[in-house]
């Protein structure tokens, strides 16, 4: 009989070098190793963030590494209990900022405390985010034309109404809003810190703010980049800080940032002298 599935026995497929996610080839790559069509698999892999697979076989993570391999894409096939899980996200909406480190939480009495060596990952996303939906707005009906088309259905035995029905609520076009999320991941506890733009003071930049909240959500990441040099930047970060079109990005949300911090984590936990 055969082991039954689980953590030990199952594989991930990992891309090994940031430079090398590149969903087009990578889809190409497995539409090829799979005879399935490409377009198929475009989708999937533009949302993988270089976690390729998961809870496959060792020997489909062997076989599909292999594939991006010829295909020039180092990858990486590992036992699924080596990717790199996240800690639970702390929101935060104040910070303090000196040489030494940070310190960030709103009460002083709960307030933590990070030196620059403890920054681990800096991973950042813009994207768009469809607006809760306003509540609907009751029909009104006019107490008199409501009271005429009463008569006249007695009269008539003909249910009508008249034009008389309640006004109907104007459709509007779904409304989006500009979300920006910075997750600082910390080592030595394991934490994860998370700046939502809307929700932060940037008083913490001083003479440095801005008039924009994207403008400050960028300065702010160039004041930590700055200052933990060693911490790994995700492809939102670079973006940033190189001044590139938000479009580049391409996070759809939160979740699409969450999966590539947990490859970008793997990658350093398999690497550590890199």
């Amino acid at each position: 009989m055969s082991p039954e599935p689980g953590p030990l026995s199952e594989y991930a497929v990992l891309i090994a070098e940031e430079p090398h996610f590149k969903p087009s080839e990578i889809a190409r790559a497995l539409a090829a190793l799979r005879h399935v069509p490409f377009q198929d698999l475009v989708g999937p892999m533009r949302r993988c963030w270089g976690l390729v697979e998961e809870g496959c076989s060792k020997a489909e993570a062997e076989a599909a590494a292999a594939a991006l391999a010829s295909a020039g894409l180092a990858s990486l096939a590992v036992p699924a209990a080596l990717l790199e899980d996240l800690p639970a996200a702390r929101p935060v909406s104040e910070m303090s900022l000196d040489a030494g480190g940070f310190l960030y939480g709103e009460a002083p009495a709960a307030r933590g405390r990070a030196v620059w060596p403890r920054v681990r990952l800096l991973a950042a996303a813009v994207y768009a985010e469809a607006k809760a939906p306003a509540p609907a707005t009751a029909a009104f009906t006019d107490p008199g034309k409501k009271l005429a088309r009463t008569a006249f259905s007695l009269m008539t035995g003909i249910p009508t109404s008249l034009g008389l029905g309640g006004k109907q609520a104007e459709r509007k076009q779904e409304e989006t809003e500009q979300v920006s999320l910075l997750d600082i991941v910390l080592e030595g506890p394991p934490e994860r810190l998370r700046v939502d733009a809307r929700r932060f003071d940037f008083s913490c930049l001083k003479t440095r703010m801005v008039y924009d909240v994207l403008g400050n959500f960028r300065q702010l990441i160039r004041e930590l980049a700055g200052q933990s040099a060693v911490a790994s930047r995700n492809r939102g970060v670079r973006v940033l800080l190189e001044g590139k079109p938000i479009r580049e990005m391409g996070y759809d949300g939160a979740k699409d940032l969450e999966r590539e911090s947990r490859w970008l984590l793997t990658l350093q936990a398999l690497r550590p002298g890199r």
